[in-house]
């Protein structure tokens, strides 16, 4: 598990690069989200993200099968890292339209089934 917290080194550009890569560069939420990290605290930004993420992936799963998908911290403060559980390799992006993703236009749509 790779383990990240608001201190790692190149976080932001790290993030940036699998975002671009996601909904594409040239999308007005890749700007918003590029200009974000140029200006706000790193932290807050890092923690209102997982929140959201989390609960996400809590109301899409049930809190039981949520477990492996969840950012989880490890270690004490201020030390404390953040990560996946589940090996890298176990990780997949599809091209499948799922509800409430983006598309690879950079639009917004949700899955009518």
């Amino acid at each position: 598990m790779k383990l990240l917290n608001h201190r790692s080194t190149d976080l932001a550009s790290q993030y940036l690069h699998e975002y671009a890569r996601l909904i594409g560069q040239h999308s007005g939420d890749f700007e918003r989200t590029e200009t974000a990290l140029d200006t706000d605290d790193l932290k807050e930004w890092f923690e209102q993200r997982k929140s959201k993420t989390n609960r996400a992936i809590r109301q899409a799963l049930g809190d039981y099968l949520a477990r492996p998908y969840l950012i989880a911290a490890c270690g004490k403060r201020p030390h404390t890292l953040f990560g996946l559980n589940v090996p890298a390799e176990a990780i997949r992006f599809s091209d499948d339209k799922l509800a409430g993703c983006v598309n690879k236009t950079g639009s917004r749509e949700n899955n009518p089934t």
